[in-house]
């Protein structure tokens, strides 16, 4: 694993699980929030596996279509996944005021589910 991975899955690993427990609070709209930096982060531990750093959202996502969905090492449905929650963040501004409940539990386990492939191809997963 290279230097810099484990910091970025740590951080996605903490995301995740502050999202699920803002959820579980009723804070729909900061669970949304960090779900995505959850897969963001996640995103950015698989691109550090390749020796790419990106600084702007949209960087990650086209490098992370480029370095992993491209050659199918990673499933495309989590640059889809990306790309939608980061399309809906937008539109709804930082707070995430236009997330309803069942959106926010679909992009939680989203989210989870990113992580747990990230871990894998990291070598991390258990």
């Amino acid at each position: 694993m290279r230097e810099g991975t484990e910091k970025f899955l740590t951080k996605a690993a903490r995301a995740v699980a502050t999202a699920e427990r803002l959820l579980a609070e009723g804070a729909v709209d900061l669970a949304a929030g960090r779900a995505y930096y959850g897969m963001m982060y996640a995103a950015k531990a698989l691109l550090n596996e390749k020796g790419v750093r990106h600084h702007t959202h949209a960087g990650v996502r086209a490098a992370l279509e480029v370095h992993w969905t491209t050659p199918g090492a990673l499933d495309r449905k989590f640059l889809l996944w990306l790309q939608e929650a980061d399309a809906r963040r937008r539109c709804d501004g930082v707070d995430h005021a236009g997330w309803v409940l069942d959106d926010v539990n679909r992009l939680v386990e989203r989210a989870r589910e990113f992580l747990t492939a990230a871990l894998r191809h990291a070598g991390m997963a258990k």
